[in-house]
Parts: C-alpha cells; structure tokens; sequence
C-alpha cells in the first residue's frame, strides 16, 4: 500500500492537506495537469514575463507537488515552447474569424494581430523572441488547415486581385506584416503615449494603409 510517506497522525489531523493531496492526485492522472499548468503559465507570462516564470512557481499555484510538472514538461524550455505554439494557434483561430466575414479584408487582419498583442503582450513577445523555435512549432504545420502566415498571404493576394501566390504577393505579405508587427512592438515600448507621437497602433495602421 502506497502511504507517500504521510504518518497516520499527519492524516488524521491535517484531512484537508490530504484530501488536497489526492486531489492533485487524480488531477495529474485524468490528464489534465498539462492543460492546467499550461492555462496558469499563459496568465503567470503576462504578469512576471518568460524570464521569471518558473514550473515550480506553477506547481504551487495549481497544488501539486514541485516535481509533477516535470512530468510533462522536462524543462522550462519545453512550457514555453508549448505557449508559444498555443500562440500561434490562437492567431491562425483570430485569423480565421476574420476570415469567414470576408477573406480579402487586410484591415481586419491587422486588427486581429493587433487586439491579440494587446491582449497578450508577453505572449507575443515570446513568439517573436529570436530563441524561438517558431518554424518547428504548429504554426507551421506540413499539411492541414491554413497556417496565420498562409492566411495572411492569402489575404493578400486576394487584396491585390492575383489568381496565384507569386513574388509580388509575399512581398506585400511580408512589408504588412512587418507594418502590424511594428507598430505592436511600438505600442509595447510605450512610445504612442508620448504626446509627440500619439495615436493607437490600429488607427496609424489604418492610416499607412491608406497610403500604400
């Protein structure tokens, strides 16, 4: 019989320990703790960033014991790659939305890149981050449903009224992205609040894509 070297004693008068024990127990054995970890790591990057965020961190927070974690996730690496790759999903997801209302409007597009950064802005930073595995991860699949990037491109094409993806479309893909992307990373540094500048980041992209 299992006892994880709990006296009798400690059971008999600590019950609600125990009883959160075996809580966390099951938890790990429904297979949800990866889902948890990985829910509570995504609120925790907002609030402290990559650098600081910790698995043992994590396994207080949800009340598990400081190894489970690594059950799932053997390095910290590992937990960030995984946000990184739920990242991407959510951006192909916002895209698609957009997408389904009318899958030629580049505005749209950029307001969804753009919401999302707001709303998530450490997430966003660790997509982008150079130590990012980003082509390996699922935003990039081999085969399946469109990827954010093959969204996007699409998007463009259909914007520029051309029946195939040639040079012209990626490039314009790419400057827009590069547009949104700015402008996101701009407002992250805080520069739109500067009286000399102001502004949002939708309302200037709106206004440089009047001029392109």
């Amino acid at each position: 019989m299992r006892h994880n070297n709990v006296s009798t004693a400690y059971i008999m008068h600590n019950k609600c320990a125990v009883s959160t024990f075996f809580m966390a127990e099951r938890k790990y054995h429904h297979g949800n703790l990866r889902t948890t970890l990985l829910e509570a790591g995504l609120v925790e990057l907002e609030k402290v960033g990559p650098e600081v965020l910790s698995l043992r961190q994590l396994a207080r927070q949800v009340g598990v014991s400081p190894n489970a974690p690594y059950r799932h996730f053997e390095t910290k690496e590992d937990l960030l790659q995984a946000m990184i790759e739920w990242g991407f999903d959510l951006m192909a997801e916002r895209f698609a939305q957009v997408r389904a209302i009318d899958p030629s409007d580049i505005h749209a597009m950029g307001d969804a890149y753009l919401v999302m950064a707001k709303e998530h802005p450490q997430l966003m930073r660790l997509m982008f981050a150079p130590c990012s595995a980003m082509p390996e991860s699922d935003a990039f699949p081999k085969e399946g449903p469109m990827n954010a990037w093959e969204m996007l491109v699409d998007t463009a094409r259909r914007r520029l009224g051309k029946a195939e993806v040639d040079d012209d479309v990626l490039r314009t893909t790419t400057a827009l992205w590069a547009m949104v992307h700015g402008l996101q990373e701009l407002h992250r540094m805080g520069i739109f609040e500067h009286p000399a500048i102001g502004g949002t980041p939708v309302g200037r992209f709106h206004e440089l894509l009047r001029q392109v």
